[in-house]
Parts: structure tokens; sequence; C-alpha cells
């Protein structure tokens, strides 16, 4: 029975809260929306990078050098 309650209270608070006019003009301190790109321009930014190197080559490398080492020894 408490959280119930509970829940009552915070609905009614919230139902009492001042909320903003969603049709409310903009202040003159917001800040302009940059113009949308062409599709030429967009292509151009979309440029893909070569994947990168896989960064554990270099340890894949080393473990089997390590490991034929080891086999080579017995």
């Amino acid at each position: 029975m408490p959280m119930t309650r509970a829940l009552c209270l915070c609905l009614l608070l919230a139902a009492c809260a001042p909320f903003p006019k969603v049709d409310a003009p903009a202040s003159k301190t917001a800040l302009k929306t940059p113009g949308l790109l062409t599709s030429a321009e967009l292509t151009a930014a979309t440029v893909t990078a070569p994947p990168p190197d896989d960064p554990l080559a270099a340890q894949t490398r080393a473990l089997n050098t390590r490991a034929n080492a080891l086999r080579a020894q017995q």
C-alpha cells in the first residue's frame, strides 16, 4: 500500500510540473543549423580509409617464432 501512495505522489508531482510550450519560438541565442551537403560533398567526405593493420599480428608472429624455437629444442 505505501508503494501505491508513493507512485500516486510521484504522478501528482509530475502532473504539476511546468513544461515549456513545444511551439515556442526559438531564442535568439540558439545556434543556426548548418546547410545540407550535396551528394558530391557527401561522397567526398565519406571516402573510406584502408582497414587498419591487425594489432595482434606482431604478437602472433613473435609467439609462432617462440613456439618454433621450442619445437626445435626437443
